[in-house]
């Protein structure tokens, strides 16, 4: 509400909790009482300078690349990332594959991810996040720069989505079938019909 809030130093360690329905910030031994939520906004960095932050007790220890608002919601913290798309699938692409996938393989996976996205947001309607970061949508692990073949298929494929009929494809995708799918023109009927075509 206007309050310009105050700056962090690159690599500080901040703690979050909650309380009584507040959110908590820890720093340097002084807590403080950020309300019912508070956003992490990213500085601006130099160019190849990493941008972002990491969270202690995320599953990998990755970066990321976003603004971070943080509230309460029935007596723990929740956490939504605001990102750009392409830094989001930066975090998508290499954990729906490998990295050791071939590069067009990557390729088509940052595609259909994006389509996927794209589509997702233009469905989120008044909600303050437009996925999950599970396979309920897409897994979401954050950045890692190790990564080079991911990061060479998202910026090889940057903006590119699929498209039908003048709306966002529906781009299926699955790490396991067992070793057998079933023929698209046996499962998708009337509306899908256009994946029989694939």
């Amino acid at each position: 509400d206007g309050d310009p809030g105050f700056r962090f130093a690159r690599d500080t360690r901040i703690a979050l909790s909650e309380g009584d329905g507040r959110v908590y910030l820890a720093v340097g031994g002084l807590t403080i009482d950020m309300g019912t939520s508070v956003t992490l906004t990213r500085h601006r960095a130099e160019e190849g300078q990493e941008n972002g932050l990491y969270i202690d007790e995320s599953e990998k220890d990755a970066l990321y690349a976003g603004d971070l608002t943080v509230s309460v919601d029935d007596g723990a913290l929740r956490a939504v990332l605001k990102l750009p798309v392409e830094d989001y699938l930066l975090g998508v692409v290499a954990y729906e594959m490998s990295d050791s996938f071939p590069i067009e393989a990557l390729k088509a996976q940052a595609v259909a991810a994006r389509t996927y996205a794209m589509q997702r947001k233009w469905q989120s309607g008044g909600r303050d996040y437009d996925l999950v970061d599970t396979t309920a949508d897409q897994v979401f692990k954050g950045f890692d720069a190790k990564y080079a073949n991911v990061i060479r298929a998202v910026d090889d494929t940057r903006g590119v989505v699929g498209l039908y009929d003048g709306s966002f494809a529906i781009c299926y995708y699955t790490a396991s079938n067992g070793g057998q799918t079933e023929l698209t023109g046996n499962v998708w009927t009337g509306a899908m019909a256009w994946l029989r075509e694939m």
